[in-house]
């Protein structure tokens, strides 16, 4: 459990588990436990960030008749800034059961970064500067044999523009988002044009 001198306060390497039978309240109305771990890291040496990955993290409530509800997350979260931009991941995975409503999974695997314009500076106590935005990832939700998935991108990333005070302060760049379920798939176009003007938008529409 080491720390660096990159001031975020972020250990090196730690993990935390959770076993039973520590990790378990019994109550009149029920149990509570808590299984699995959490690893956290550091993952740069001079700039803020921090790393946390979840194997089985899972807590469960039953209730004294026996009905239960749990959840099991897995996979892992980061965030990273330096001094010309940052980033953030986030690619888990929970999985939902009960005895009522039976299992569903929620799924995530989104990636965003930012890049600040040359000379410009990121820094915890001031507004966004001027730089260019970039978002790839989705999300699909599933319940026994019926999912819904929303995806977006940025085939040109969206540039902000820190002196413009009207929204939308994107000038340019094209966001993309896609709506896919059981009734079909919904694609938004979206072109962002000037400060301050509204972008374009278009929509298409294609049924099962």
């Amino acid at each position: 459990d080491r720390h660096r001198h990159d001031g975020d306060r972020v250990p090196d390497d730690v993990t935390l588990s959770f076993t039973l039978p520590d990790c378990s309240i019994t109550r009149d109305r029920g149990t509570f436990e808590l299984t699995g771990s959490i690893h956290i890291t550091d993952p740069s040496a001079t700039d803020f960030g921090i790393r946390v990955v979840f194997t089985d993290l899972q807590h469960k409530v039953t209730s004294a008749s026996g009905a239960f509800v749990l959840s099991r997350l897995n996979g892992a979260r980061q965030a990273l800034r330096s001094g010309v931009g940052f980033s953030l991941i986030d690619s888990t995975t929970a999985d939902r059961e009960s005895s009522e409503r039976g299992a569903a999974q929620l799924a995530k695997a989104w990636a965003l970064s930012f890049v600040a314009d040359d000379g410009q500076t990121v820094t915890q106590d001031r507004h966004l500067p001027s730089g260019d935005l970039s978002v790839e990832g989705s999300t699909t939700w599933t319940r026994n044999d019926v999912s819904h998935s929303f995806t977006v991108s940025t085939p040109t990333p969206l540039h902000h523009d820190a002196t413009c005070n009207t929204r939308p302060t994107f000038t340019s760049g094209e966001l993309t988002v896609v709506k896919t379920g059981p009734d079909g798939t919904v694609t938004i176009h979206v072109v962002f044009n000037a400060c301050g003007v509204e972008p374009t938008v278009t929509v298409e529409r294609t049924a099962v």
